[in-house]
């Protein structure tokens, strides 16, 4: 069990709520609870969430809508979804809303911890390897705070990163990439273009996914990026 997992719950039912919060609580889990969806974008902006547990049937913006907005903000976030809602189609929408597992309730507390452990030891896994990646053909950068897409050059420079040998390139090699040319080359222009890519690395990554300076050697990506 990886005990230092945040999960949030969203659950409208109360008592459901603060008895799934409870068990959770007693396992070693640190937990927030909330009632509507609508609580939950506070927790997006300015906390670590590593799980969340939705209902469906939630008043206003119901749980595959809330999963949705969850998987676009926070791409390798976890995600049960804990639901009366048993029938074929309400599992495929379930899935294909960003669902890790689906679980139709009542659900006993041994099966919801289960469920939460297999899916941690599953994201430990992942966050030993890349917590960046790249979509090589659209252009799209994944982090731990979201998704941003890239202009061509800034992708191909990325992907010149990620290919290079400790992930450090030369002063020529990023003009290069960058599509720079004879005429557009000064050390002023190309650390323009730098700037507007570092500022889109901490935008999906935050502080430190960035490219620093390397003195005598170039300019270094200072995390691993996983291309796609």
């Amino acid at each position: 069990m990886n005990s230092s997992l945040h999960i949030v719950i969203v659950e409208d039912h109360e008592s459901l709520r603060e008895v799934t919060a409870n068990v959770l609580s007693e396992a070693g889990y640190q937990v927030t609870a909330v009632a509507y969806a609508e609580d939950v974008d506070h927790l997006l902006k300015g906390q670590k969430v590593d799980l969340f547990i939705l209902d469906l049937n939630l008043p206003g913006e119901d749980g595959l809508s809330l999963a949705r907005r969850i998987r676009k903000v926070q791409p390798r976030v976890g995600i049960i979804m804990a639901t009366a809602r048993g029938s074929k189609d309400d599992m495929v929408n379930g899935y294909d809303s960003g669902a890790d597992i689906y679980m139709t309730k009542p659900i006993a507390p041994e099966a919801l911890l289960a469920a939460i452990d297999a899916l941690g030891r599953r994201m430990g896994h992942e966050k030993n390897g890349s917590s960046y990646s790249l979509e090589m053909e659209s252009h799209r950068l994944s982090g731990l705070h979201g998704v941003i897409a890239l202009q061509e050059g800034e992708a191909r420079v990325l992907i010149g990163f990620a290919r290079a040998p400790a992930r450090l390139l030369e002063m020529g090699e990023l003009a290069q990439l960058f599509g720079m040319d004879e005429i557009e080359f000064s050390k002023g222009a190309l650390m323009v273009r730098m700037t507007r890519l570092r500022k889109k690395l901490r935008e999906v990554g935050g502080e430190p996914f960035d490219v620093k300076v390397i003195r005598g050697k170039g300019y270094q990506l200072t995390q691993p990026l996983q291309l796609i």
